[in-house]
């Protein structure tokens, strides 16, 4: 875990003396803290319902509570992935702590013991992060898999997928090609029965050899058999594949007459995120990269997130978050006024946008009216009127930054810290010199020095320097400012 990042922890107990305690243990190790106090039921439940959390410290039993109820909340909110209780205790209720240890607290603490607890909490804060990036992958494949998907079966090349030598699926146009009109009817088919019997010893000689490896070749000239019995000629293209997680050949027979509009339809369908509308996460680094370390490119990346999405989504269920999130983003772009300009969507509910020649001071504009059009609007889903602010972040890019997912962070950790001061709100990322990249820390003295020079801003300051030995003559340290 980077120090910068604040740790946020919700310490059960029935005083302040051990939340004081952590944090002071933690900051002396060098770390960000924020730390609130539960003493019961009712306190933990309200203050998970706030806002996100990274940990729960429990004392083994206070009076009307124990770290074992915490951890039935913390079930019975959803949230026993992303937050991982420790016991603190000093050894003298072991009873206490092994019924938490086994309901699933993660670990035992001494407050008495600093070292092993600052590595305790930095071991589960990693394991957390490992868990919500593990998600966040899983969340992008499943994406990846939906975009695929519908590029197959929109596709008029003829597409389908064989496992061990059997039809597993295969789209429209490969069913329309062959005759049949339903997948079930060569679900389970030989791919064998695809081609005449004439090239069956061809065919099966060349899937063998391409399956163990020995033929680089993957393209195959054979006769088709359609359904009923008349015949064609094509051209088979084999590649690896994987289809519902499972090992496959994927076999495409191309067709030649596809359109340039549908070509266009395709590469729009491979930008955009199905469910908004609006551009898809690829696309978005990919467009960032291009503008990252461009002579001449400068402007600003927003980070953008409905403020408490996840009470939102407990509201209105999961199908009317998604219309909620579709409305969402038709706000956002509605704001752009820049043709070169766009939304995207990140992941879950974040939202991104890339300004271009803007400034920090047109970019803070540009988030400010944009959180005003949020607050202002009114969403009417599933026969409900709700409405929400959002919290945004600034990150800078320019010719000195070459790295999109530095640009990315940034405004990450500028939306952060909008989020944690309250939310409806924008908060511009802005690096110290030691944070900086070295090539962007050239650039910018670079350019201060060139406009010293320019505008004659050069001083020359000097500074007494004193003998304590009684010397009485003058010297002076002449400095360059």
């Amino acid at each position: 875990m980077k120090k910068e990042e604040v740790i946020r922890l919700i310490v059960i107990d029935d005083s302040s003396n051990d939340a004081e305690t952590v944090s002071n243990i933690l900051r002396n190790a060098g770390h960000a803290v924020r730390a609130d106090r539960a003493e019961d039921d009712e306190d933990l439940r309200e203050a998970l319902s706030g806002q996100n959390w990274d940990m729960v410290l429990s004392k083994p039993e206070i009076p009307y509570f124990s770290a074992t109820d915490a951890i039935t909340v913390i079930r019975q909110m959803e949230m026993a992935d992303d937050l991982p209780l420790l016991v603190i205790d000093d050894g003298s209720h072991e009873v206490q702590v092994m019924d938490a240890l086994s309901s699933g607290a993660r670990d035992v603490i001494d407050l008495n013991q600093p070292k092993r607890l600052v590595h305790a909490i930095l071991r589960e804060l990693d394991n957390l992060q490992r868990r919500r990036r593990h998600r966040d992958c899983e969340e992008m494949l499943h994406q990846a898999n939906a975009r695929a998907q519908v590029l197959v079966d929109s596709s008029r090349d003829s597409i389908a997928y064989v496992h061990e030598g059997m039809h597993i699926y295969a789209n429209d146009s490969y069913l329309q090609m062959f005759g049949y009109s339903d997948l079930g009817e060569i679900e389970g088919m030989p791919i064998m029965n695809m081609v005449i019997v004439d090239d069956h010893d061809s065919f099966k000689k060349f899937l063998r050899d391409y399956t163990k490896g020995k033929t680089e070749e993957n393209t195959l000239a054979v006769h088709g058999l359609r359904a009923d019995a008349s015949h064609f000629n094509l051209t088979m293209e084999f590649s690896p594949a994987n289809y519902d997680g499972e090992a496959c050949t994927q076999i495409i027979i191309r067709d030649q007459s596809v359109s340039k509009e549908l070509e266009e339809k395709l590469d729009s369908l491979s930008k955009q995120d199905l469910l908004t509308g609006v551009y898809n996460r690829q696309y978005f680094l990919q467009a960032l990269g291009q503008l990252c370390g461009k002579a001449g490119a400068h402007g600003a990346v927003l980070y953008i997130e409905p403020d408490n999405y996840k009470q939102l989504r407990d509201e209105l269920g999961i199908g009317a978050a998604d219309l909620f999130l579709t409305d969402f983003a038709s706000v956002i772009d509605n704001q752009l006024s820049d043709e070169r300009d766009f939304v995207a969507r990140l992941e879950g509910h974040v939202f991104t946008v890339i300004l271009h020649d803007q400034d920090a001071e047109h970019a803070e504009a540009q988030a400010h009216r944009l959180i005003k059009a949020v607050e202002g609007y009114i969403y009417d889903i599933s026969n409900q009127t709700i409405t929400t602010t959002c919290s945004v972040g600034i990150g800078l890019y320019s010719e000195a930054i070459r790295d999109p997912q530095e640009v990315v962070q940034r405004a990450d950790r500028a939306h952060r810290r909008a989020a944690d001061e309250g939310g409806n709100r924008a908060r511009i990322y802005n690096p110290v010199a030691e944070e900086m990249a070295e090539q962007e820390r050239i650039a910018v003295w670079a350019q201060k020095v060139k406009q010293a020079l320019r505008q004659n801003q050069f001083r020359l300051l000097y500074q007494p320097i004193v003998s304590l030995k009684g010397d009485e003559s003058e010297n002076y340290e002449v400095l360059l400012r």
